[in-house]
């Protein structure tokens, strides 16, 4: 889907990585300024994330570092991180290589991608699947054939609640 997202929408999807299974729990938060204060929510011990930017807008990519400090702050402390640079079926309005030289400075992974066409969207979630899978492969149950990572967050909030 090529639409804009408004406040925040989800998607489940189950992928098998190395004998791994993983159930990806995808929250699409929409990245307009209006809508930043209810990201917290969504990414409060998150074990993954993907922060997208539009690589026809500089500053669109400028603003991707105050979002990963956010999310780094709530996610948990090995989170790993994509950085997607979207609309790639577009002419860049700058240089990507400052994309992809602040994703390897910041431990993360540069894609570029392209909601429109598809291109791209897929080799992020393999990677980051994969490397989910990698970080968090102690974090598994014992006795299956086929073993299933526990992605869910241990963090309670200060209420006694889940979120």
């Amino acid at each position: 889907n090529s639409t804009p997202t408004i406040g925040a929408s989800f998607l489940q999807k189950r992928v098998a990585v190395d004998n791994v299974e993983i159930s990806l729990q995808i929250w699409d938060t929409a990245g307009q300024e209006r809508f930043r204060s209810m990201a917290p929510m969504y990414y409060r011990g998150a074990k993954a994330a993907i922060c997208v930017f539009d690589v026809t807008s500089e500053e669109s990519f400028n603003r991707i570092a105050t979002w990963l400090r956010d999310l780094r702050s709530h996610a948990d402390p090995n989170a790993v991180i994509c950085i997607a640079g979207n609309k790639a079926d577009k002419t860049p309005a700058f240089d990507l290589a400052q994309a992809e030289s602040y994703a390897a400075s910041v431990n993360a992974t540069f894609f570029k991608t392209s909601a429109l066409t598809g291109d791209g969207v897929q080799e992020v979630f393999d990677s980051l699947s994969r490397r989910v899978a990698e970080v968090y492969r102690g974090n598994r149950p014992a006795s299956r054939d086929v073993d299933a990572l526990r992605l869910s967050s241990t963090k309670k909030s200060e209420d006694g609640g889940c979120c």
